[in-house]
């Protein structure tokens, strides 16, 4: 997160806002989160299961809908798609 999401203060490591004193702590804590189910995309599509990396790729942009979120699943349902099913992005 570059930004207080409040106040739209410039953000460094901290968990609060140094403007406003917003406590980020939920909303980093998701965006770890989403980062986390979106490496496990891409090693599940590295390992061959296209069906997980698909999920997780879901689970990472519902949790932080990101350019790379969107772009990682329509990758990984891509490739779902190609083993004859159908993909999970709507």
């Amino acid at each position: 997160m570059e930004k207080c999401p409040h106040c739209r203060a410039r953000l460094r490591e901290e968990r609060t806002c140094p403007r406003c004193r917003t406590d980020l702590t939920l909303a980093l804590d998701i965006e770890t989160e989403a980062r986390i189910m979106a490496g496990q995309a891409v090693t599940s599509l590295a390992s061959g299961d296209a069906a997980a990396a698909a999920k997780y790729a879901e689970k990472s942009k519902k949790l932080h809908n990101t350019l790379f979120s969107r772009v990682l699943l329509e990758f990984c349902s891509a490739a779902y798609t190609k083993t004859g099913t159908p993909p999970f992005y709507r």
